[in-house]
């Protein structure tokens, strides 16, 4: 199913950026870890572009809350001209062993371009679902994923309507709706080993 989330950096700290959305009136829903391992047949020191990356790139993805779930997954990315991500589409399979799952990625000469791991914090008020990202090495992201209120809008309006009251928040806010962290992180690894 293909859907519409947009990812903006936050340049506040997070604690401050809880406190700003109880003060809202928002309810913490959930808190979970979520491990992240891209791999490809691609990249060697050389920087890859985007696109081309997630065209050829699969997802081992851990998730851990009240238990662990492992799943293997592949984003197909629909980005308009400037390359900004409009919408998604996902499938996602579960896997039993995520040790083996890794272990025959890296057998078969996969190359993980990027790991990331997140801390990540769900509020909810009306009908915006937040989720607040502590990613290691990167910051603090807010993340928002369309809901049923929005089913008809277009990519482009759904994207306008999330990130303004994203701005509503009264945080601060990096302009840029569609913050790619695996590639951020990608390409600050490539920098820090060069």
């Amino acid at each position: 199913m293909k859907e519409t989330e947009i990812t903006v950096e936050v340049y506040d700290d997070v604690n401050l950026v809880i406190q700003k959305l109880l003060d809202l009136g928002f309810k913490k829903t959930c808190h979970f870890k979520l491990n992240d391992w891209y791999y490809t047949s691609l990249c060697d020191n050389n920087i890859v572009d985007y696109e081309k990356l997630m065209k050829n790139s699969f997802l081992v993805r851990q998730v851990i809350e009240d238990e662990e779930n492992n799943s293997l997954c592949y984003k197909n990315k629909i980005l308009d001209e400037a390359g900004n991500v409009l919408s998604e589409e996902k499938i996602t399979v579960k896997i039993d062993d995520l040790g083996k799952t890794l272990k025959i990625f890296d057998m078969a000469n996969l190359n993980c371009w990027c790991e990331l791991k997140q801390d990540i914090h769900c509020y909810v008020k009306d009908d915006v679902d937040l989720g607040i990202q502590i990613i290691d090495g990167l910051g603090v992201f807010i993340e928002y994923e369309e809901n049923e209120s929005m089913k008809g809008l277009k990519d482009f309006e759904k994207i306008n309507l999330m990130y303004s009251k994203i701005k509503g928040l009264g945080l601060n806010i990096s302009k840029d709706y569609s913050c790619k962290k695996a590639y951020l992180k990608y390409l600050k690894d490539l920098k820090e080993n060069a």
